[in-house]
């Protein structure tokens, strides 16, 4: 018998989330959830949904009973309803590439939000970003201040294209400088008593995994004791969907509140203090210092006895634990080492679920494409002159003809001149992040200046460190491309040359567009949603099955 179902959606700026609530009797469930990339197909997505329901023994019907859309500017809305429903304070944390967003909802329906450009996980404000690299250089010290900085710019260009290990390292310890961050932010606002803090997105994931301890939320959540929930998915906003009548508001936020949320473990915040603090656990005490963090490792489901004494003031409390165990904080405990991380593209080969082909992007017909970290500037479209370093006077002419110039590498200066000589577009293979930093001011200055008014665009392929695209600058040299910006990336265009196209392709009906297996094809098997938030398609590549994160993979055009 099928199933009567919730559908939950929530079209973010880089992905899109979906997750389908089963409803059984009086009770609701979670049957499936999924993030996939930003632009897929709302319809492949929900086939999946129920494709990955089916394979966990809840068969759905073939239509939703109710579809809830959310969005950031549903998630106030949503938050006030869950805290009415729940019946207790809930703090809502996200950081986010451009922000980090806090919101404070009572159960009376008083809402408080804090949007926080310097709490990004990699902020525009110079002095922000050096901040979030002093985080990561202090656990990563034997990286380069430069790498780190290119790295950070990567994660916060790219989408969740073409991630490794190092690069989530950086991530994990951007993430918990920008909590420390917020926290910084709410000194001397008042801290709620405990309640619900609900963690999102990229740090709910990390939690979640157990790359970031339950203590390193200590900046954000209340004073005493808080129950740490993840919502990983990030369709929570959907609750807040102003088509949902507010007298049906309640009873969808209770029944799809929980099944959303991952009970984390309960976190018990001491605040810094001069007297002696001695914290037991069980039978267990011993002296503790501002700035302890004390893991506690119960069974999801079990508790444990904390007992609290500091001078005259004594407190004794039962911690739950979740999925990350309890924890102790006092005061903002640091974050002393980052978990090793190894993972390859060959680490998934799970159970595949037979997901449609057409949740993946469509790659254009006769083309070729190369993904690129950032494009600065305009879509321009031209021929390629490859230029080892600075053109000669005969190698400018050539290019201004052409249209676009395409260098190793290369000077703010040699991006200048080409702009005021008439080229329509550079393709770099690097730029530092400091040197992307101030040719984007100085571009932007010209045309604000009226001194330069033709389009012009910048294609910046990767990072300074990264050797991903060295040695196919030298590749491009006459072909017929266009700088391209959502997502950055170059099409090169057959334009006639098919011997070039057949050199430049192999059989296989998915093509690798970033990470370790870029530029392979190969033949789509489905998809392994071992983690929701994190799903991989399955590719088959020179006989062997392969996951790679969705948002590196494109369909090919029949």
């Amino acid at each position: 018998m099928s199933a009567h179902w919730v559908l939950l959606l929530d079209p973010g700026t880089s992905t899109l989330a979906g997750a389908a609530l089963s409803e059984r009797g009086d009770g609701v469930e979670l049957a499936a959830g999924i993030v996939v990339p930003a632009g897929s197909d709302e319809l492949s997505l929900i086939e999946t949904l129920r494709l990955v329901s089916r394979e966990r023994g809840t068969k759905l019907e073939d239509a939703p009973r109710l579809v809830l859309r959310g969005g950031a500017e549903n998630l106030p809305r949503a938050v006030i309803r869950l805290a009415a429903a729940l019946g207790m304070h809930v703090r809502l944390l996200d950081v986010g590439a451009t922000a980090a967003r806090l919101i404070d909802a009572a159960p009376d329906g008083r809402v408080d939000t804090l949007d926080l450009p310097a709490g990004a996980l990699s902020p525009r404000e110079s002095t922000e970003r050096r901040r979030r690299c002093d985080a990561a250089l202090s656990l990563l010290p034997e990286i380069s201040r430069a790498e780190i900085s290119d790295r950070l710019g990567d994660i916060s260009d790219g989408g969740g294209r073409g991630r490794d290990a190092l690069g989530d390292q950086i991530r994990i310890a951007a993430l918990n400088d920008a909590v420390r961050r917020v926290g910084e932010e709410l000194r001397g606002r008042p801290r709620p008593a405990g309640g619900i803090l609900l963690v999102g997105g990229s740090i709910a994931a990390a939690v979640r995994r157990k790359l970031i301890p339950l203590t390193a939320l200590a900046p954000v959540a209340g004073v005493g004791l808080t129950h740490i929930h993840l919502e990983p998915l990030g369709v929570i906003s959907a609750i807040g969907d102003p088509a949902l009548a507010d007298a049906d508001a309640g009873a969808v936020a209770r029944s799809a509140g929980f099944p959303l949320l991952e009970f984390a473990g309960d976190l018990l915040c001491i605040e810094e203090g001069s007297d002696e603090l001695v914290v037991g656990v069980n039978a267990e005490s011993e002296a503790s210092d501002d700035g302890t963090a004390l893991a506690i490792s119960p069974a999801p489901g079990s508790r444990t006895q904390v007992h609290v004494a500091r001078g005259e003031y004594t407190l004794t409390a039962d911690l739950a634990g979740g999925s990350a165990g309890a924890a102790v904080a006092v005061g903002w405990p640091a974050l002393t080492r980052l978990p090793a991380l190894h993972e390859s593209a060959a680490d998934r080969s799970t159970a595949v679920v037979d997901a449609p082909h057409r949740l993946l992007h469509k790659a254009a017909k006769d083309q070729q494409r190369m993904t690129a970290r950032a494009l600065l500037g305009d879509s321009v479209r031209g021929q390629v002159v490859v230029s080892p370093g600075d053109p000669d006077s005969r190698g400018w002419e050539a290019a201004r003809s052409a249209g676009i110039l395409a260098v190793e590498s290369a000077s703010p200066e040699t991006v200048l001149r080409a702009r005021a000589v008439g080229v329509r577009g550079v393709i770099v293979r690097s730029l530092s992040d400091a040197e992307r930093e101030a040719l984007d001011a100085s571009l932007a200055r010209r045309v604000a200046a009226a001194v330069a008014t033709d389009p012009f665009g910048l294609l910046i392929l990767e990072g300074r460190h990264s050797q991903r695209a060295q040695g196919r600058i030298a590749e491009l040299d006459g072909r017929d491309v266009t700088l391209c910006a959502e997502p950055p990336e170059l099409q090169i265009h057959d334009g006639g040359d098919r011997r070039w196209a057949a050199a430049h392709s192999s059989g296989g009906d998915t093509i690798v567009t970033g990470g370790e297996y870029e530029g392979e094809t190969g033949e789509w098997e489905g998809i392994s949603v071992t983690a929701p938030d994190d799903p991989r398609g399955i590719v088959v590549i020179d006989g062997s099955p392969r996951a790679i994160p969705l948002a590196d993979l494109q369909r090919r055009s029949a």
